[in-house]
Formats: structure tokens, C-alpha cells, sequence
């Protein structure tokens, strides 16, 4: 039963469908501004609803009503969410159609059902109240933080994404309203029930794949955080040692300084003091920039460079907070001052060295990371990849990767023999 004929009762059913709608997008949103701000937003939206569909059906009936849905109905709904939630553009648009034609399916299937049960208004509110509310449920229960780990995406593969729920969305409203409703045509009714099966399992085949690329990112994570880790350990070590070692020789140190005082053998004893001052210097890690994860990393790479006579030039500026994931620092630059270590001693030249260049200013975060570097490195659209492979390595992918999350920009080159690395990136506005 569709209630046509009863358009104040009808325009409750569109606010509860738009609301069952709104609560699904909602269950799987971060939402950026506060619980009041919005509820004022969605109170005007649901005004507007209330208006509409009252007036359209009074005076053109239910079926214009639903075939100018999308554009008077969805379509507003997705932007106002949009400029509620965290997401980018059309992360947003994906998310919020998806779950649009979700919902389309489900308030069909409720009117199927009342016509079945040859139900009034009464059971027409109960079972879609009941039915919406069990969605909103389970997609808060069970999608709410699987969708949050879909961040990585880039926008732009999200506009390739959102061709596919945009697609199945207006296949649903175009079978469902032409040329009649779809009630008064059991055939459309198989007709939707065969798109929301196949929508179910393009769907699945299209999550599975987006969380295949998501573990692989990890797992490329997890083995750069480990290298690092070692790497840290060992310095640890290292500077236990170098203690246990200063410790075991300062009776030796006190002797030498009291025979040169015994003596009167000052200038030796300068001498002497300011040797045993540079010994201690060159143990100590000194501070890089305020950021922490930054700090650390290029520390890190920076000994270890150092350690196998590497000459290291920092100049570092950047701020205790940037909105860069320590995640994607890691990828970034775990990544960047790894291959410039491996570039430097594959080089097999005399003199090798690493520059490193880093400046925030504004909402930009700008890297330049150049070393010395083998000759014949093979570059497949300006991007460096393996000997005797078309396939780039994976610290390069793992870049581009955490460089696309912020819609930034990365290039590479060889320029008077060194691998220059260039990265920008746009910091989130908090």
C-alpha cells in the first residue's frame, strides 16, 4: 500500500524513510561539527521534506513525487552530510549513495510487505520504524569502524567508486517508477529484487578488494615500523655500551687528568679535555624539530647513515602538531630515508651523502630528500622501479600511497648524480 490517497499520512512515510536514511549515512559518518549544529540543520532539512512531499503529493501524486526524489530529496541529503562529516568530496558521495540505494531497497521491500499483510497506516509506521531502526543498528554494530579504515583511499579513486552506487541508485529509481509504480507492475518488483542482488554482490567483491589493499598497506607499515625499530634498538645498545665503556674508563680519565695537573702540563690537559668533550658530543642524539615522529625517524636513518660514513645534512622545520598521521610520516619518510641509506651504499662512490630539506608553511608540508645514488636507475612514468621489472618497489608505492591520502603531489629524479625525492603535501584543516 502505497497511501496515496492519504497524503498527510504520506508525507510521514517519506520523514521516515528520509530519516532511516539519514540514520544509516549517519551510523557510518565521523561527524565534525556538534550534536546541536546539526540538529538544527536536520530539523530545517526534514521542514523541507515534511513541505515537499506533502505538496507534491496533493497536487501531482506519489509517483512525481519519487522519480524527482534524487535530485529534490537525495541529492541535498548528501551535501548536507557532506559538510557535516570528515570525509572528502567523494568519499562522501560514495558513502552517502550507497547507502541511498540501500535504503530505496528496504522501503520497497516495507511497502511489499504492508501490501502483503494488507496492513493500514498503523503497521505501515511500525514496520518501518522497526525495520530502519534494525539498519541503523547493525551499520553502527558492524560497518561504523570498517568504513573509518577506508581513509586511505585518495579521492580520486573514490570518483571512480561512486560511478557504482550512483549507478544502482538510479537503476532503482528508474525501474521502480516507469512507466508506472512499482506496485501496480509485479515485474518491476522481480526487476528490483534482482539489481539489490546483484548490488549485494558487487558490494561485497568491491569491500573485500578495498580491505585486501588496506591489510597490504599495513603489513607494508608493520615491516617499515619494524625496520625502524631494529634499528632503534640497536642504537640503544650501542649507546649502552658506549656508557658502560665511559664508565669502565673514567678512573682511567681521572688518572690522566690528575697527571696532567701534577704536571702543570696545561695546554695538554685542554687538549686532552677537548677531545674526550667531542668523543661524548658525537654519542648524544640532538634534537631535529619539535615534531616527535619526525624527529625520531630522521634520527634514526641519520646514525645509521652517519654510522657507515655517510654525510648527513638536516634542515628540518616542523611544528610539534602538522595533522600528518604518524602513520603516513613513517610510510613517507621511513620510507624516503631508507632507500636514500640503500642509494647511498649501493652507489659504491667515495664521497656519498644525504640532503634534507623539510619546511610547513600555511597548509602546505614540503620535502626535499636528495642522495648520492647508482648510475642506471630505471624510471617508468617518472616513477623509479626495479631492474629488469616494470613493477615499482614497494617503499615508493607505500609513498605514493600515504602522499595521495592528502591529495599532495610526489616526484622523482636523478639530477648531477643524486636521487632527488620530492614531496608536497596539503595539510588537513582542523
Amino acid at each position: 500500500m502505497i497511501f496515496e490517497e492519504n497524503p498527510l499520512y504520506y508525507m510521514i512515510k517519506c520523514l521516515i524513510i528520509v530519516g532511516g536514511t539519514l540514520g544509516m549515512m549517519i551510523s557510518c559518518t565521523r561527524i565534525k561539527c556538534s550534536w546541536k549544529k546539526m540538529a538544527v540543520v536536520l530539523g530545517l532539512y526534514f521542514l523541507w521534506i515534511g513541505c515537499w512531499s506533502l505538496f507534491m503529493v496533493e497536487c501531482y501524486g506519489v509517483l512525481t513525487l519519487l522519480r524527482f526524489c534524487v535530485p529534490t530529496i537525495s541529492l541535498p541529503a548528501v551535501l548536507l552530510l557532506y559538510f557535516l562529516s570528515e570525509y572528502s568530496p567523494w568519499q562522501a558521495v560514495f558513502n552517502y549513495t550507497m547507502q541511498i540505494s540501500i535504503s530505496l531497497i528496504v522501503a520497497m521491500s516495507q511497502t511489499v510487505l504492508v501490501t502483503e499483510l494488507g496492513g493500514r497506516e498503523s503497521m505501515d509506521f511500525l514496520i518501518r520504524a522497526a525495520s530502519f531502526s534494525l539498519c541503523i543498528v547493525i551499520e553502527w554494530k558492524l560497518l561504523r569502524e570498517k568504513f573509518a579504515l577506508l581513509d586511505y583511499l585518495p579521492d580520486k579513486s573514490w570518483r571512480s567508486l561512486t560511478l557504482v552506487p550512483v549507478s544502482f541508485m538510479l537503476l532503482i529509481v528508474f525501474i521502480g517508477t516507469y512507466p508506472v509504480h512499482f506496485m501496480e507492475a509485479m515485474q518491476n518488483v522481480a526487476y528490483l529484487y534482482a539489481v539489490a542482488a546483484i548490488m549485494v554482490i558487487v558490494y561485497i567483491i568491491l569491500f573485500r578488494s578495498l580491505f585486501r589493499q588496506y591489510k597490504l598497506q599495513l603489513m607494508e607499515l608493520t615491516e617499515v615500523s619494524n625496520n625502524m625499530l631494529k634499528r632503534e634498538l640497536a642504537l640503544m645498545q650501542k649507546q649502552v655500551e658506549d656508557a658502560k665503556r665511559f664508565r669502565h674508563d673514567l678512573r682511567h680519565h681521572d688518572k690522566m687528568i690528575a697527571e696532567y695537573v701534577r704536571k702543570e702540563e696545561i695546554g695538554k690537559l685542554f687538549e686532552y679535555l677537548e677531545q674526550q668533550e667531542k668523543e661524548y658530543s658525537e654519542t648524544d642524539f640532538v634534537k631535529i624539530c619539535e615534531n616527535i615522529t619526525v624527529d625520531n625517524i630522521l634520527g634514526i636513518y641519520a646514525k645509521e647513515a652517519r654510522e657507515k660514513g655517510i654525510y648527513v645534512n638536516l634542515n628540518v622545520v616542523v611544528r610539534k602538531e602538522t595533522g600528518i598521521r604518524d602513520t603516513d610520516f613513517i610510510a613517507i619518510l621511513g620510507n624516503a630515508m631508507e632507500n636514500a641509506v640503500h642509494g647511498c651504499t649501493r652507489s659504491g662512490k667515495e664521497e656519498q651523502r644525504i640532503f634534507v630539506h623539510i619546511r610547513q608553511k600555511g597548509g602546505k608540508l614540503a620535502m626535499r630528500i636528495s642522495n648520492t645514488c647508482p648510475s642506471g636507475i630505471v624510471f617508468k612514468d617518472g616513477v623509479p622501479v626495479r631492474k629488469n621489472s616494470i613493477e615499482k618497489g614497494i617503499g615508493i608505492e607505500s609513498i605514493q600511497r600515504s602522499v595521495r591520502h592528502y591529495d599532495g603531489e610526489a616526484d622523482f629524479k636523478v639530477e648531477n648524480d643524486e636521487f632527488v625525492a620530492r614531496i608536497l603535501l596539503n595539510i588537513p584543516q582542523t
